[in-house]
């Protein structure tokens, strides 16, 4: 099944950029019971830039497994299995539902409910 095939496999933001309405993408790859991973396809400034996330569900909310930024495939990637803490490499701060998180390496910053600065 292809990506665009399956609405359920993204979700949609509208948002607003230089006079221009524009729908930000998350593509949601990978749900099962327990795990979701997204590739968040922009930054909080609007940038085109990836950033993978994977989490775990738990019943008080989620733990944050992996993160990757894809600027840079081999050094900028962190997982919990790993052992090294995620503040080396991502700053995380939590708002609302949504986590904002911005890769030290590079200083994008990105929100992983899609939203937008502007």
């Amino acid at each position: 099944m292809s990506v665009s095939a399956s609405m359920d496999m993204r979700a949609k933001k509208s948002v607003k950029r230089d006079g221009k309405k524009l729908k930000v993408t998350i593509l949601k790859t990978h749900v099962d019971n327990r795990e979701e991973e997204r590739t968040i396809k922009r930054t909080i400034d609007g940038e085109k830039a990836d950033l993978q996330v994977k989490w775990v569900k738990h019943s008080d909310g989620i733990e944050i497994v992996h993160i990757h930024c894809m600027r840079d495939k081999k050094s900028n990637e962190w997982g919990r299995a790993s052992g090294t803490p995620v503040e080396k490499s991502y700053h995380l701060v939590q708002k609302n539902t949504t986590w904002e998180i911005t890769c030290k390496k590079c200083g994008r910053k990105w929100n992983t409910g899609g939203s937008t600065g502007n």
